[in-house]
């Protein structure tokens, strides 16, 4: 679990990207789940607050961000791009 945090948005997209793309193609035998620290204090940590590294998608609730997923949510806006 990844909680990003830096002066500026882009920054924060930015590093949420890095960590995307190490992700990706990888075989891990647990979910990575990362969001924003403004997110998290604005939504709090139930709230639908965290994105899966693997599968993508908009920001979902802890408990859905950690279900297995099928690959075709959709790609959240400005992570994975």
């Amino acid at each position: 679990m990844f909680v990003f945090t830096a002066r500026s948005e882009t920054t924060v997209m930015n590093r949420s990207r890095e960590v995307l793309s190490w992700i990706k193609g990888r075989w891990l035998d647990f979910p990575v789940l990362g969001t924003p620290l403004s997110r998290l204090e604005e939504r709090g940590p139930w709230g639908e607050t965290w994105w899966n590294a693997e599968r993508g998608g908009s920001p979902r609730s802890l408990d859905v961000a950690l279900q297995p997923g099928t690959g075709e949510l959709e790609p959240a806006p400005g992570i994975g791009a």
